[in-house]
């Protein structure tokens, strides 16, 4: 991914002037893309995720979106919903784009898909599975479900600014997380009987 200094940088190149040397005063608006970059590059990537972008490209998709929220930053107003909120609607329609993209480019490549990659016994280790876990049950829910249970549970965004990012009533939203809790309750319980079964054919092994 390309740094803050990058993003937005437009004609600053052979175009500047030599002489301007370090008594330019900063653009304030990319210090405080920075800071705005420090503190939610990792979720701008994780909403890329949750919105379906593939690994390989999430990092391309973070980028574009802080090219535009520099270009947007000075317009960004706290009544109308948190930076957060904010971030998420940028990422979600530069997702949108890029997947609109990708599946022209593979139209016109005739590209077939690759099956998904099945992870190695040897990469089976507890922090690798948990994670493999939460995956596994967020592709099985519905997509509207998937990112309701995804932004409010695990990225933490308060569900009324969910619902109004997402363009649906609250009472969806909420709907829409309580159906997504109770079947999350039910696969954990799903793979504790599972594991308790592992443990008994071992033990009668």
């Amino acid at each position: 991914m390309a740094s803050i200094d990058q993003c937005g940088s437009g004609a600053a190149g052979s175009d500047a002037d030599p002489d301007a040397g370090s008594d330019a005063e900063p653009d304030p608006w990319r210090r405080e893309l920075a800071e705005v970059y420090r503190a939610h590059a990792d979720f701008v990537l994780r909403c890329a995720a949750h919105l379906g972008v593939p690994e390989a490209h999430q990092g391309d998709v973070a980028h574009d979106v802080f090219i535009i929220a520099h270009r947007r930053l000075p317009d960004f107003d706290e009544a109308r919903g948190s930076l957060r909120s904010w971030l998420f609607g940028i990422t979600k329609r530069v997702a949108m784009h890029h997947r609109r993209a990708t599946a022209r480019h593979q139209r016109r490549l005739r590209v077939v898909p690759s099956p998904a990659r099945q992870p190695g016994p040897d990469e089976e280790v507890a922090r690798r599975r948990v994670i493999t876990h939460i995956e596994h049950f967020l592709a099985r829910l519905a997509p509207g479900k998937r990112l309701v249970f995804a932004l409010v549970d695990i990225e933490g965004m308060p569900a009324v600014e969910v619902a109004r990012s997402l363009g649906i009533n609250v009472n969806t939203a909420h709907a829409r997380l309580r159906s997504a809790r109770r079947a999350f309750a039910d696969y954990l319980e799903q793979l504790e009987r599972d594991a308790e079964g592992e443990k008994d054919d071992d033990v009668s092994a």
